[in-house]
């Protein structure tokens, strides 16, 4: 049985992060550097214009989850 933050995990469209990847270096870096995540979010979305919905929605899971498991490991 899955629990419900895993389910929401298995939801996310990671497949939309291909091509984009290697463009979230920085941000992912800013966010395990400590800078404010919606910030860096604002950001990365800002430089990827074309992104439709669903890989907006990954980029912001994949930004926010890296500053959250941060805060969490610290």
């Amino acid at each position: 049985m899955r629990s419900a933050a895993e389910e929401r995990l298995r939801s996310i469209p990671w497949e939309r992060l291909r091509g984009v990847a290697p463009l979230l270096d920085g941000p992912l870096a800013e966010a395990l550097a400590g800078a404010d995540a919606a910030d860096v979010l604002a950001r990365a979305l800002r430089g990827l214009p074309g992104l439709d919905a669903p890989g907006r929605a990954a980029v912001a899971e994949a930004v926010l989850g890296v500053a959250l498991w941060r805060r969490r490991l610290r």
